[in-house]
C-alpha cells in the first residue's frame, strides 16, 4: 500500500519485484480497478505482491482496510499490520502464527517491539488503559532481558505490529476509518476485548521501530492528529 507518497516508493518496490522475479499486480486507484482474485505463483517464498499506488493519502485505517479486503478475497487467513519504519527479525511472523494456531481463543497478537537505535531496549511489549482510556506502554525503556519468557496478556496491541485472523477482523468491521492515524490500535483492541477475544504479547517475536519517522515526533501534523483522534476515541468508547 503506497498511500499517496511522493518519494518514488511505489516505483522502487515495483523495480525490486521485477528484479527478484516476484509477480506483481499494481492498482493506481481502488475505485478505478476492482479488487480481484489473483492466481498463486511460486510454491515457496514470496508468491505475489499486490501494490496499491494511491494518488491521495487515505490514512492508516482506510489504507489498511483496503489491503485487508484484498487479502480476504484471496483466502489469506491472517492480516499483519506492520509499520513501514520497522526492521524485523527473520522468524517474527512464523512465531506469531504458530502461537495463534495453538490457541484459537487468542485473536489479537503483538510482538516485542524494541527501539531501532537501541536494539536491546523495549519500546512496546504490552499495554494498559487508564480510566480515561489513555494507553500506557509496558516495559518502555527497559532492557529486553527483563521481559517474561512466555506469552502474556495485554489490554491493547500496538498498531506498529498487529496480527489478527481475517474472519475476526471482518466480524469487527475492520478499522474505524474515522481515525485517520493514531488511536486506531486502542479502538480495535477495545472492540476485540468487548467481543470476548483475548489479546497476547509474544515476546519471542521481535521487531525494531524507528520512532516517529512517518510524521516526525514534534511536527504540526503530529500534534493535530494526536489531539483530534484521542478526542474521538474517548467519545466513542465512554
Amino acid at each position: 500500500m503506497d498511500n499517496g507518497s511522493t518519494d518514488g516508493s511505489a516505483h522502487k518496490l515495483a523495480r525490486w519485484a521485477q528484479s527478484h522475479e516476484v509477480p506483481l499486480s499494481e492498482y493506481s486507484d481502488p475505485h478505478e480497478q476492482p479488487l480481484k482474485e489473483i492466481s498463486q505463483g511460486r510454491k515457496s517464498g514470496m508468491q505475489h505482491i499486490i501494490l496499491f499506488s494511491l494518488s491521495t493519502n487515505l490514512g492508516f485505517c482506510a489504507g489498511n482496510n483496503l489491503g485487508i479486503r484484498q487479502a480476504k478475497i484471496n483466502g489469506i487467513p491472517y492480516a499483519v499490520i506492520l509499520n513501514n519504519d520497522t526492521i524485523i527479525e527473520p522468524n517474527f511472523l512464523s512465531t506469531l502464527i504458530d502461537y495463534a494456531e495453538a490457541d484459537p481463543s487468542i485473536r489479537l497478537l503483538g510482538c516485542q517491539i524494541r527501539y531501532a537505535d537501541a536494539r536491546n531496549t523495549v519500546w512496546w511489549a504490552g499495554g494498559t488503559f487508564s480510566f480515561w482510556l489513555t494507553g500506557k506502554r509496558l516495559y518502555d525503556g527497559q532492557l529486553s532481558s527483563r521481559l517474561p519468557d512466555k506469552p502474556y496478556p495485554t489490554e491493547w496491541v500496538s498498531g506498529c505490529m498487529t496480527l489478527i485472523p481475517l474472519p475476526v477482523f471482518s466480524r469487527l468491521g475492520g478499522y474505524d476509518e474515522r481515525f485517520f492515524i493514531w488511536c486506531d490500535e486502542w479502538d480495535l483492541s477495545l472492540r476485540v476485548s468487548r467481543a470476548g477475544y483475548k489479546m497476547m504479547v509474544v515476546p519471542s517475536s521481535v521487531i525494531y521501530h524507528k520512532i516517529g519517522k512517518s510524521l516526525g515526533l514534534n511536527s504540526p501534523l503530529t500534534y493535530y492528529y494526536s489531539a483530534s483522534t484521542k478526542h474521538h476515541c474517548y467519545h466513542t468508547h465512554i
